[in-house]
């Protein structure tokens, strides 16, 4: 049992590893995303800037039947970039030079980026004339002139983003993995772009990125693909496949993991190697410690339960009491109790459903009517008790006279939004702590039987309002 549960806690390290991979396969192809967004943005939107010379120095070379552009920085380094197409393009009053020569400003920024991002295989732009641009220049060197139709357009990312373009998803980014580079024969995964140029088809705009630079666990088997693999758990391998998705949308491609069973059984003994001895003695203290916490939860659970009133949520008799000898002792305290005036009348006028909720909301005006360290409890029917303690009687009177003054200014509100005028009456009996022995003895040597009698003064000269007796 306790190898299984290794196991399958093994399996669940392999998912968490996965879901980090995936979430770095996301992250570095939404800064790549960014890339050709920012290339594509330079190409088209900046296209009508550029009809004048290209100011950066450049060559034109013409070698059989290959035309190429090539680029010199302002302190004489070459640009690593590349133009490569047909004959054509090096005759200086050609559509075809035209064309090529207005897409030389973007060369040195593909440049840029092709160095500066280390998951960057190459950069490339695929003109639909038949020229191409990339950094570095080996990809387009590659190219002959009258290749690029063999090479080229039976792409894969060529094809989607082209289909992409006739269904008015022009804006669409295409990723396409993972497959082996032309160049290299290493797996890349390449993300393309369409190039328009007031609504003309221009060409397509390419990245490739490294597998291995988008995946740090190399081991494992992962895969990025556009087919989904499948999601299989058991006790000696981890298989399991999601959508990738960039910034959000499904970005067509699947990172699939097949672990091998050799390397699972590694990883689960890497993870798990020092723990089988420790799960033992766990084991044993978690069953205590479990069965310790359980009957001290349901112990305190059924305590508070015992000190609150089911109705109104407030401390009940008992709840109080508990309260009380807890609470910190200041030179005075008022023990008060207020009732619901002419309560009978709500119940037989509106039912006993609106009579509850009558209680409960005169329990919760009078928890907001009162501090933090104040205690409110109801004893029953419409009776509720408050302990107010404080360095001045004035104090403690003030606030037992706000109670009664919130609770009957605002009444009560049916559902139906009919108002029911609701007041209550209060009597409070305020003592001097010092004549105590502490707030237990007082509350077990008077307990409401001043305050009792304040409010039967209340309710017999007129109601709706408070009588506050002291020693």
């Amino acid at each position: 049992m306790f190898i299984a549960l290794l196991i399958f806690d093994s399996a669940d390290d392999s998912k968490s590893e996965y879901l980090q991979e995936k979430q770095r396969v996301e992250q570095s192809l939404e800064e790549l995303t960014q890339v050709i967004n920012a290339l594509e943005y330079n190409i088209t939107a900046l296209y009508p800037l550029h009809n004048e010379e290209y100011v950066l120095p450049h060559t034109i070379n013409l070698t059989g039947n290959t035309c190429n552009f090539g680029g010199i920085s302002n302190d004489g380094e070459d640009y690593d970039f590349l133009f490569s197409g047909p004959v054509e393009m090096c005759a200086p009053d050609s559509p075809l030079y035209q064309e090529a020569y207005r897409r030389l400003f973007i060369a040195p920024s593909m440049a840029y980026f092709s160095k500066s991002i280390d998951q960057i295989s190459s950069i490339y732009f695929l003109s639909k004339d038949k020229f191409i641009i990339s950094s570095p220049k080996e990809f387009a060197q590659s190219i002959k002139g009258d290749t690029f139709d063999s090479v080229v357009m039976n792409r894969p990312y060529w094809v989607k983003t082209v289909r992409n373009g006739l269904s008015q998803q022009r804006n669409r980014i295409i990723y396409t993995g993972e497959y082996e580079d032309y160049l290299t024969g290493l797996k890349v995964v390449t993300i393309t772009k369409g190039v328009y140029v007031n609504d003309e088809f221009k060409g397509v705009l390419a990245i490739d990125a490294y597998l291995d630079s988008l995946i740090a666990n190399t081991s494992s088997g992962y895969q990025l693909s556009s087919q989904p693999g499948p999601n299989l758990r058991d006790l000696v391998s981890f298989t399991f496949s999601e959508p990738v998705t960039i910034q959000e949308q499904f970005s067509g491609l699947y990172l699939n993991v097949d672990e091998p069973k050799r390397i699972h059984i590694i990883h689960i003994i890497n993870h798990e190697q020092s723990q089988l001895m420790v799960l033992l003695l766990f084991y044993a203290l978690s069953i205590g410690a479990i069965w310790y916490r359980y009957t001290q939860a349901t112990q305190g659970t059924l305590r508070e339960l015992a000190m609150r009133d089911p109705l109104t949520s407030l401390s009940n008799r008992r709840g109080f009491e508990e309260r009380l000898k807890d609470k910190e002792e200041l030179r005075y305290i008022g023990i008060g109790v207020f009732d619901i005036d002419d309560f009978k009348g709500v119940n037989d006028e509106y039912g006993h459903e609106v009579g509850d909720q009558v209680i409960c909301h005169i329990g919760a005006l009078i928890t907001d009517s009162l501090r933090q360290c104040d205690i409110v409890a109801r004893f029953g029917g419409e009776e509720f008790v408050v302990a107010v303690s404080g360095e001045s009687d004035e104090l403690i009177s003030s606030i037992f006279e706000r109670i009664q003054r919130d609770v009957s200014l605002q009444g009560f509100r049916m559902k139906n939004g009919e108002k029911i005028q609701i007041t209550v009456s209060g009597g409070i009996h305020i003592y001097a702590a010092h004549l105590f022995e502490n707030l237990r003895h007082l509350w077990a040597t008077q307990g409401i039987r001043k305050a009792d009698e304040a409010l039967y003064t209340a309710k017999s000269t007129g109601k709706n309002k408070v009588c506050i007796s002291s020693d």
